[in-house]
C-alpha cells in the first residue's frame, strides 16, 4: 500500500502541476531561497542550514536539505548564495544559486530590488522504481539534467515590518530527454510565486508577538497560504503554530542567542488522508549572525 501511494504522489509532482519546490515550515529563517531581494538585509554575515524529513514512515517520502548565505557587499548592495537538495523517491536534484540585491532606503525601512541566478541538476532514476504493473514503459527512461535559470524579488524591511514578492524561477524547463516517453513527457519545472509578511507587536518590555504569512501560488493549482504566529519572550526563545491550507498544522520552537546562534524546530501535523500513513514531518534550522566589525553588538533580529 505505501509503494501504490508513493507512486501516486511520484505521479502529482512529476507529471501534473503541482507544489515543486522545497517546502519549509519555518521559511521566515529561510527567505533568501525564496527571495533574492533578502540578501544582505541582516547587516552581518547570515547564514542558515535546514534539514526537513517529510512524512514519516513512507518510503521514498521528500527529504530536504539547504544552505544559505548571505551579506552586505557595498553601500545598498548585498550578496547571497543557496545550495539546496531535495529527494523525494527516485527523484534528486540539486540547486545552486547566486543572488544579488540594490536596497533603496526610504523614511522607514529599505525597499530592495533583488536577482537570482540559478542551475539545477534533475536526476529521475526511473528505472529503479518498483511500479505496479512491472514492466510498465512510463517508468523505463532515466532523466539527468542540467537546468539554467533566473529569478527576481521585491523585499520590503523594517525594523518591525516585512512584506516581499519574488518568483525564485521564472524559465519553465521541460524535465524531459529528447528521448523520453511515457510520463515524462507531461512533466516541466513549474513557475512559482511567493508573497510573505511579517510584523512585530510589543505586548510587555518582555514579550512581543510576531506574526506571519507565506502565500504560494502556481498557475492552475490552489492557492496555499500558511499563517501563524510565534510568541517571543526576552528575544531569546519563541514558540509558535501555524496552518498550512488544506494541508497541516504547524508547531515550532526557536531558541536565539545573545552572541548571534540560533536553532529552532518545526513539526507538522497534516490535516489530510495521508496522516493515516506518517507521524508528521520535521524540520531543523541552524543559523548563524556575524558582524562584519569586530566592534558591533550582536542584537536578534526578527526577520
Amino acid at each position: 500500500m505505501k509503494k501504490i501511494i508513493l507512486l501516486l504522489l511520484l505521479s502529482i509532482t512529476t507529471s501534473l502541476t503541482a507544489q515543486q519546490d522545497a517546502q519549509y515550515t519555518q521559511y521566515q529563517y529561510n527567505t533568501l531561497v525564496l527571495n533574492p531581494a533578502y540578501a544582505g538585509s541582516r547587516d552581518a554575515w547570515s547564514g542558515t542550514v535546514f534539514y526537513r524529513s517529510q512524512w514519516m514512515e513512507i518510503e521514498g517520502a521528500p527529504t530536504n536539505i539547504g544552505v544559505s548565505l548571505h551579506t552586505p557587499f557595498k553601500e545598498r548592495v548585498g550578496l547571497g548564495a543557496t545550495l539546496e537538495t531535495d529527494e523525494i523517491g527516485p527523484i534528486q536534484t540539486y540547486n545552486l544559486s547566486a543572488n544579488y540585491a540594490y536596497q533603496i532606503p526610504l523614511a522607514k525601512g529599505k525597499l530592495s530590488f533583488g536577482l537570482k541566478a540559478s542551475v539545477m541538476s534533475y536526476n529521475a532514476n526511473y528505472s529503479k522504481t518498483q511500479t505496479v504493473t512491472q514492466g510498465d514503459e512510463a517508468f523505463q527512461d532515466d532523466v539527468n539534467l542540467w537546468l539554467p535559470n533566473f529569478g527576481a524579488g521585491i523585499y520590503y524591511f523594517s525594523e518591525n515590518f516585512v512584506v516581499g514578492l519574488a518568483a525564485p524561477h521564472l524559465l519553465e524547463s521541460k524535465l524531459v530527454n529528447n528521448q523520453s516517453s511515457g510520463v515524462q513527457k507531461a512533466s516541466s519545472l513549474e513557475r512559482h510565486y511567493y508573497a510573505t509578511a511579517g510584523a512585530i507587536f510589543p505586548i510587555t518590555p518582555q514579550l512581543k508577538l510576531k506574526p506571519m504569512m507565506l502565500v504560494k501560488y502556481i498557475i492552475d493549482n490552489p492557492l496555499s497560504i500558511d499563517i501563524g504566529a510565534i510568541l517571543l519572550l526576552k528575544d531569546v526563545f519563541g514558540i509558535g503554530v501555524s496552518y498550512r491550507t488544506n494541508n497541516a498544522w504547524n508547531f515550532n520552537v526557536l531558541y536565539q542567542l545573545k552572541n548571534g546562534w540560533r536553532i529552532a524546530y518545526a513539526y507538522d501535523y497534516a490535516t489530510t488522508a495521508i496522516n493515516q500513513f506518517s507521524t508528521g514531518s520535521h524540520e531543523l534550522m541552524l543559523g548563524i549572525d556575524l558582524p562584519k566589525e569586530r566592534t558591533n553588538v550582536i542584537t536578534p533580529r526578527y526577520f
